[in-house]
């Protein structure tokens, strides 16, 4: 019951935030438990506050949240360090890989 509850706040307080803070979070997610996620999330909180996330910004937040997926059978936190991964994430500057 209480881990139906703790899904049922973390889906309402995923509503209530904006795509930057979102595509954070789920980022976050990986940087490990506890302290360390808790850590990078405010980091990026304190970013997001002192840089600004204007509505382009959250445009372009809100694409990237489109396209941060692993594909079907990957694991999230294992996709996320592959040159695509943060490319679709946007947390790269490189290019995605061709295919010829």
């Amino acid at each position: 019951m209480r881990a139906l509850l703790a899904a049922l706040a973390l889906v309402a307080l995923s509503a209530c935030t904006e795509p930057c803070q979102e595509l954070a979070n789920r980022l976050c997610e990986c940087s490990g438990g506890g302290s360390a996620r808790d850590a990078c999330q405010r980091g990026a909180e304190d970013r997001l506050s002192t840089v600004g996330a204007g509505d382009a910004k959250q445009k372009q937040c809100d694409a990237w949240l489109g396209t941060c997926h692993a594909p079907d059978g990957a694991k999230f936190c294992e996709w996320i360090t592959t040159t695509d991964a943060k490319v679709a994430c946007g947390i790269s500057l490189e290019a995605p890989a061709t295919t010829p």
